[in-house]
């Protein structure tokens, strides 16, 4: 990868998004959206600058709009513009019951991590999703 990954982090609470910056900053660069509207606002405005987020971290539970329900909006707009790849989502939530896990599946993600999560548990998930520390000039 020549640039460095771009992370949209979605979350309507201030010390989670800055917890998921810390973790993240070493792999690439974050961009914040506080609610629904303003992820899919986000997430759009990125993609018509030609930088898409290669991931969404984004909250189950938000005010407003769920964070399933964003997904939703996210890949109906996908489909529309005839995205070929889909971008990365991980379903953040404190909810660790299988529906609720299914339910984010089923929007369209390919992820889902429960809160409150380890540091490690983040890291593997983004070895995973192949995507490595940068390398700091």
């Amino acid at each position: 990868m020549s640039q460095p990954p771009r992370f949209l982090i979605v979350d309507d609470n201030t010390i989670n998004r800055s917890l998921l910056e810390h973790l993240l900053r070493g792999y690439g660069e974050c961009f914040f959206a506080v609610d629904g509207f303003d992820a899919i606002n986000q997430f759009t405005e990125l993609y018509q600058q030609g930088k898409p987020a290669d991931v969404i971290f984004l909250d189950v539970m938000m005010p407003g709009m769920t964070g399933n329900q964003v997904l939703e909006k996210i890949r109906d707009w996908e489909m529309q513009q005839q995205v070929e790849k889909g971008v990365e989502v991980v379903m953040v939530s404190a909810l660790r019951d299988g529906p609720d896990i299914q339910a984010s599946l089923e929007a369209g993600a390919r992820h889902y991590l429960t809160k409150p999560y380890k540091e490690t548990t983040v890291y593997r998930l983004l070895d995973q999703m192949g995507f490595e520390p940068q390398k700091t000039a």
